[in-house]
Order: C-alpha cells, then structure tokens, then sequence
C-alpha cells in the first residue's frame, strides 16, 4: 500500500457542490468493526517519552501502525454510540534528540506491551465526531505511573483523531460544504498544548452508489504548551487537508488520509532563525474486511526524518513496508 499524499489532496482544495444523504454512522448493539490507523508526528521540539524504573527519553518524531477493533457497547441516547476499541496489534517507531540516542528501545516496548490488548473508549456521535476518548483499566498508582498513562493517552489521541470527521447536519449534503470546529486532528500531542479557533471544511468530491468521496481543508492555531505570563511561548498556524471515502449503506467511515502542517507565528520564540516545516502530522486510517490481515511492522528507534544514519533505522514514510495491508490467505 502506497500512499501518494500530494495527489490525494489535491483533491481537497477545490470540492464541487454535489448533494448526497444517509452521511452518518450506524451502529447495531456489539456490532465490531475493524480498522487499520497509521499516524506520524514530527515535533517542534520534543515529547518525553517515560517508562517505568525512571526511563525517559526526548522524542522528536514518532509514528503509531495499529489495528483497533472497536465493538458498540451502548448508544449515547439516539446521537451515538459508545465504543471500545481493543488494540489488536500495534508497531511504534520513534526518533529521539541526539543527546538520548540508544535509550528509547526499552521504553518503546514497555509502551508496546502497555498498548497491545488495551482498550481505548470512545464517544463517537452518529455525525462523526469524537466527544471523548480514554485508555480503559489504567492503575494511577503515583505520579510516575499517571505520567506513564497519560503519555499513552497522547500517543493514542493521534490514532483516535483520524476518526474524528464531522458530517454534514442529519446525514444530509445539499449545499456543497459544511464546518467542523475543534477537530482533534488540529491538536498537538501535550497535556499543556491548547487549540485555539479551528475550522475545517468538508465538502463532496464524489459520489457514486454507496460510496461518497469528502476532501476537506481548514486551519487553526495551536500552541506546544510551553507558557510565559505573557501567554504561550510557540504558536503554530496549522493547515489541514485530507480525504476520506464514506458508504452511506453500512454507515461507516471506509478511509480516510490527511495531513496536518503549523509553522510558527511570527511572535513565536522558536520562529528566530528557524526555517521549514516545523510542526506535522499525517495519518490514514482503513477500513478492514474480515478476511484483510495486518503487518504492523516492528516496534524500534529510529533516525529522524530525512537523516542519515548507520547504528539505527531509517525512518520510514507512512504506507512503506513498516506496515501493510493484505487479503489473508483462504
């Protein structure tokens, strides 16, 4: 599976008006779906990463390949449903500062043996978005432990944001576009990090039987977390675009990929003498058949993006062989 990201959204750009019904999810009492999520993050500065015994490391960049099989447990009134998402199988890759090269492998698998077989819950409304997500189960036995868990939940909030796509009011397109504010896509991975206004644009590309095409596009202001008593320290101004393809028989999401980019703000501290693309994230979440097997690749440490190097793995883009998607032998 290659995923060719700048063909793709383009198509988000420009969207036609074309009307469409029957967008939203559908749901029966412990029905299960599959999905395969991959998501990356490139950092500004740094993420720790923490394991138990006083492990930590700085993470720069770190990519998430998973399996969740989410099952419907109860609906949310008539407006949704609660579901917990088992993690089936999970790879994580992870690049660190130079100064911590060699300490993340003990603590990225810690974090895979925490992650496989855990349950994430979720409050998914029928228009598609997420109201809340948690990890299911986790002891809060001191602060190292809390710090642990919530590290976790940050890692896993980029997995759950990709099912995080507002459909149009009561599953019915007419005007050719619609807004989504707050989009969890357009937050950074921090429990100090704040969203400011966000607004996300969905619109119909296509549609053809079942099957609707959205392309969307939008922007928002996000900071790291890093504060001053005269506000945040960096704020980022944050694009998105992205794709995804709905069935409207079944109710569900089938695909979805996106890409999210923030350069800082002028008034930004790390903005002097800083060039490039400091902030991003891209993703692609797919629907799996029963009969569709995953290889999630192996959990390991890598070099970061575009370096170099020879003690450890190169970075691999998302949709390369670190994880795929295939029809399992009958």
């Amino acid at each position: 599976m290659h995923l060719a990201f700048l063909s793709l959204l383009a198509f988000a750009q420009t969207p036609p008006v074309i009307e469409a019904e029957g967008l939203e999810w559908s749901w029966e009492a412990q029905q299960h779906r599959r999905y395969y999520i991959e998501t990356e993050t490139q950092l500004p500065l740094f993420m720790w990463f923490v394991a138990d015994r006083n492990k930590q490391a700085r993470v720069a960049a770190f990519q998430v390949r998973t399996v969740l099989d989410c099952v419907a447990t109860d609906p949310m009134g008539k407006k949704g449903w609660y579901l917990d998402c088992l993690v089936d199988d999970v790879g994580l890759r992870a690049a660190s500062l130079q100064g911590d090269t060699g300490l993340l492998p003990p603590i990225l698998e810690e974090m895979d043996a925490k992650l496989t077989g855990a349950t994430i819950k979720i409050r998914l409304k029928n228009d598609g978005r997420v109201v809340q997500m948690e990890m299911a189960d986790q002891d809060q036995l001191n602060r190292r432990v809390s710090q642990m868990n919530e590290n976790l939940r940050l890692v896993m909030a980029r997995v759950v944001a990709g099912f995080d796509l507002q459909l149009p009011p009561k599953g019915v397109a007419r005007d050719g576009a619609w807004a989504q504010y707050q989009n969890m896509l357009l937050q950074a991975p921090s429990t100090q990090g704040r969203t400011g206004a966000s607004e996300v644009v969905h619109g119909i590309s296509k549609a053809e039987g079942s099957k609707v095409s959205l392309a969307s596009s939008g922007r928002g202001m996000i900071s790291s977390g890093e504060e001053t008593a005269s506000g945040p320290l960096n704020m980022y101004d944050t694009r998105y675009e992205g794709v995804a393809l709905f069935d409207v028989e079944s109710g569900m999401l089938k695909e979805r990929i996106w890409t999210v980019i923030g350069e800082p703000t002028a008034s930004s501290q790390i903005a002097t003498g800083a060039a490039g693309i400091l902030y991003g994230q891209r993703g692609v979440l797919q629907y799996l058949a029963p009969n569709e097997m995953v290889e999630v690749g192996e959990t390991v440490e890598t070099g970061l993006p575009g370096a170099t190097v020879t003690a450890l793995q190169q970075w691999v883009p998302l949709g390369e062989p670190a994880g795929s998607v295939h029809e399992a032998a009958k």
